[in-house]
């Protein structure tokens, strides 16, 4: 049951731990201003990725596993086929439209520096684009740990060579190395694709097939969750973008990457386990039965969440002996993403089974409500003070429990096992 799971999070964390050193390594070896160039350049990548999806990969989710099981592999070929070739074309557009806003960043937040940066991450987003419907498939195929094994190898031994160009050369030696391990990931793994599932590598869509799939209304539902899930996973990295002062990005970037590091942590303990929900989708005896294994899997996780919480009376030590206490407002930054990751667990198993089972409309009320409240507390947060940003995720959060909570007591979610 949990052997994909544990390799997931044994390679993660690995990988996180990478991640971290490189992020408190550059971090306390320059000011604020410095780094809120690596956030900019993550928002870059994140608006490219979330916008270049047609909602095929959430599709996908849903019936790839299925269709595999009983060897319906034709259609398996064509959503992949056509989900790659789309992200390739969307993420290519996007970086046409989304030039005026690397120009306004440049001008009126750098003094007219870094545009050829922008370009550049933009630029290089696209193979990040195609590595998340890569991921995305796997995922839906119930194979992520083919996909984290590569990926996090490449992603390894690219965090490194970054980590060595920052110290050799200068931050945007950084920020491009670091870039290029998805071009690699997207190289090997269309090539696995094309070995095992000849999925072609030309990019001529067919287009009678396509106008077919992408005309269907709930992959229509899926798209717009995406781009709505846009605001919860990534428009405070635009805001604070557009609207912080410098030093207040840089931190804010600072802690949006151990955010996202964490996130990718616990998705992979989960989005295994919970996939293969799928599998016992008409046998409800058994369904309960591993259900009730995950659900103990999640309460042990948000007991040793609360056991470990009184270390945050020794965060400005912490802070002090890592360096990087020069970055403003991470004292309660780091408070409120601790909150944000409680209520995230609290939260996965009925947000998994809403993604897996519920419909689509049902779904898209999930990912709204999310992503509204999401935004509204930040755009609250940031007129009221800069130290509460990052508790719009907990709220927002709690106002999902809620929600779910609600349809529940009126009977109007429906759980596999009833």
């Amino acid at each position: 049951m949990y052997k994909q799971s544990i390799g997931l999070v044994t390679l993660q964390l690995f990988s996180i731990f990478l991640g971290v050193f490189s992020f408190l390594y550059v971090a306390k070896n320059v000011n604020p201003n410095i780094f809120s160039i690596v956030a900019v350049s993550s928002m870059i990548t994140t608006i490219v990725t979330i916008f270049s999806t047609t909602g095929l990969e959430q599709y996908n989710i849903r019936n790839l596993l299925k269709w595999r099981l009983t060897e319906n592999i034709s259609r398996i070929k064509i959503l992949i086929e056509l989900s790659l070739k789309s992200r390739i074309y969307l993420s290519i557009i996007l970086n046409i439209c989304l030039t005026p806003l690397y120009i306004f960043l440049s001008v009126y937040k750098y003094n007219s520096e870094h545009l050829v940066l922008f370009i550049s991450v933009g630029l290089l987003s696209v193979f990040s684009s195609v590595a998340d419907s890569i991921f995305q498939i796997y995922k839906s195929l119930n194979r992520t740990l083919d996909y984290q094994f590569v990926s996090v190898a490449f992603l390894s031994i690219f965090r490194i060579l970054s980590i060595l160009a920052f110290i050799n050369y200068s931050i945007y030696h950084y920020i491009i190395i670091g870039l290029f391990a998805n071009l690699f990931i997207t190289f090997y793994f269309l090539i696995k694709l094309k070995n095992e599932l000849s999925i072609g590598l030309n990019f001529n869509l067919k287009i009678k097939k396509s106008i077919l799939l992408l005309n269907k209304s709930n992959i229509n539902i899926f798209r717009k969750a995406t781009y709505i899930s846009y605001l919860y996973r990534s428009s405070d990295q635009l805001l604070i973008s557009l609207l912080a002062p410098v030093n207040v990005i840089g931190s804010y970037g600072f802690c949006k990457n151990i955010l996202d590091l964490i996130n990718v942590l616990l998705q992979n303990i989960f989005e295994p386990l919970i996939q293969r929900f799928i599998e016992f989708k008409n046998d409800s005896k058994a369904y309960i039965n591993y259900f009730n294994k995950v659900l103990y899997t999640r309460n042990i996780l948000m007991i040793l969440m609360i056991l470990i919480s009184p270390v945050f009376y020794f965060t400005n030590d912490l802070l002090i002996f890592f360096k990087i206490n020069h970055y403003p407002n991470l004292f309660y930054y780091f408070i409120f993403i601790y909150t944000a990751q409680f209520f995230y667990l609290n939260n996965v198993l009925d947000i998994g089974k809403i993604t897996l089972f519920e419909s689509e409309k049902f779904y898209f009320r999930i990912i709204l409500i999310q992503s509204i409240s999401m935004l509204l507390f930040l755009l609250l947060f940031i007129n009221i003070s800069d130290k509460l940003l990052f508790l719009n995720f907990t709220l927002s959060n709690i106002c999902v429990y809620l929600f779910i909570y609600l349809k529940k007591k009126n009977k109007a979610f429906i759980d596999v096992a009833d």
